[in-house]
């Protein structure tokens, strides 16, 4: 089984290459930059940690939905002692509500992701709630194993 800390390593790996893209990359300030930011951070993960071909990369509806939804619980490891998930999922909606908004962190990224599966047509309510409600579980799972090695 994978990690909390393997989960937020790709996390990492994501907000590297999204902050790297931002700072360096052509950019509009537009929509469309962050859906490509969005798609450049979720297909670094992708080639990380699938390993079919055709699952490495965001193409389609389906594709978005696996990467960018896996992404979010990566991005959620990484940043829930710092920030509840909720709250990240807040900073990165206000974040989409403001034309050309394009940062380097975790809840820009989030923003971009978010854009990223709208422009292939996912139900990102659905997404989110469901990424929530895994990081929830593995939460959970990770606390009783806790509480089991201090027996």
């Amino acid at each position: 089984m994978v990690t909390m800390e393997e989960q937020a390593d790709w996390a990492v790996l994501a907000l590297n290459m999204y902050s790297q893209a931002a700072l360096t990359g052509p950019r509009t300030d537009s929509r469309e930059d962050r859906v490509r930011l969005g798609v450049l951070a979720a297909n670094a993960v992708a080639q990380e940690t699938r390993y079919l071909p055709g699952d490495q990369a965001v193409h389609d509806r389906r594709s978005a939905d696996g990467i960018i939804g896996d992404l979010l619980v990566y991005v959620f490891c990484l940043t829930h002692e710092d920030i509840e998930p909720a709250a990240l999922l807040q900073a990165a909606e206000q974040q989409r509500s403001v034309p050309g908004a394009t940062g380097t962190g975790a809840d820009s990224m989030v923003a971009a992701l978010l854009d990223s599966a709208e422009a292939y047509g996912c139900d990102v309510p659905g997404m989110t709630e469901t990424a929530h409600n895994y990081f929830q579980e593995l939460l959970y799972e990770e606390d009783q194993e806790d509480a089991a090695e201090d027996q």
